[in-house]
């Protein structure tokens, strides 16, 4: 029997709130991220002997934006993780990232500590869209982080993209999609080996949510979403990416070990604010 598992690790810090977003995350309250850290590392010392005896096959550090804080936390809490848990030897260790909040240094930080594998949110390629949804950043913010990313060593790297925004049409997403496809190395070769397509749900309690509510947004339409889905599934296929889950699409190879745990309901740990965590038959979940 195997008894792998996938830990993953909640931040909760933002720069800012994207207009979008309902998940467990808090802007301006990045100061408190040593009492957290501290908090975070106390948890996993807790839990250990609940999961110490199992093979880590892959580590996800999410949010949140984890870029936003100090590369110390990030070096810590791997450093517990490798000395007191079975690491898998080829063990997939990912962190999500924004562009706005990264740099050089910190990104040889993070890879030194290391993180493996970089997963950053762009959403849209379209300046104004980006400013719709309240990103921090611009495209050309994401294509310097990009490349600072690469030359830190980074060889894994995801983008995360929306389709189905409001006042997104449809050449604006095949612009979006062929923009980061077309990302090369100096040798020609790719440099996003995965893209997460995620079609938008206006949630409730989110700034789109009050608009749609008020009657001043309009939501995509049925049609227009699911011609962009298909076209993405198309697209993709014909550079080189395969589809192994509804959002997510690779390279041969590069499918995200993390993802697949929670695909093939595999078990998983989750510390940290609002984590959720599937052991021993049980579900279970942090406030």
């Amino acid at each position: 029997m195997d008894k792998s598992i996938g830990l993953y690790f909640h931040v909760p810090f933002c720069k800012s709130k994207c207009y979008y977003c309902d998940f467990n995350s808090y802007s301006g309250m990045d100061y408190l991220a040593g009492s957290y850290f501290d908090a975070l590392y106390s948890e996993l010392d807790r839990r250990l002997d609940t999961i110490e005896d199992r093979p880590v096959r892959s580590i996800f550090i999410g949010g949140g934006t984890p870029s936003l804080v100090e590369p110390k936390y990030i070096t810590r809490l791997l450093e517990l993780c490798s000395k007191h848990l079975q690491l898998d030897g080829e063990a997939e260790i990912s962190m999500e990232s924004n562009p706005g909040t990264l740099n050089f240094e910190n990104l040889k930080a993070y890879k030194q500590a290391g993180v493996n594998r970089l997963s950053i949110g762009l959403q849209a390629w379209q300046d104004r869209l980006l400013k719709e949804l309240g990103r921090i950043h611009d495209r050309d913010q994401f294509v310097k982080n990009i490349e600072a990313a690469c030359k830190a060593g980074f060889s894994n790297i995801n983008a995360d993209l929306i389709f189905g925004l409001p006042g997104q049409s449809f050449e604006d997403w095949k612009e979006t999609l062929e923009a980061v496809t077309s990302l090369k190395h100096g040798d020609g070769s790719p440099v996003l080996k995965h893209l997460s397509c995620y079609d938008l749900k206006i949630e409730e309690g989110t700034v789109l949510g009050d608009r749609l509510k008020a009657g001043t947004l309009t939501a995509a339409e049925d049609e227009l979403d699911r011609r962009m889905y298909q076209y993405t599934i198309e697209m993709l296929s014909d550079k080189g990416f395969h589809q192994y889950e509804i959002s997510n699409f690779a390279r041969p190879g590069y499918e995200c070990r993390h993802n697949l745990v929670y695909w093939k309901a595999q078990e998983y740990a989750g510390f940290g604010a609002g984590s959720h965590s599937y052991l021993d038959g049980y579900r279970f979940s942090n406030v």
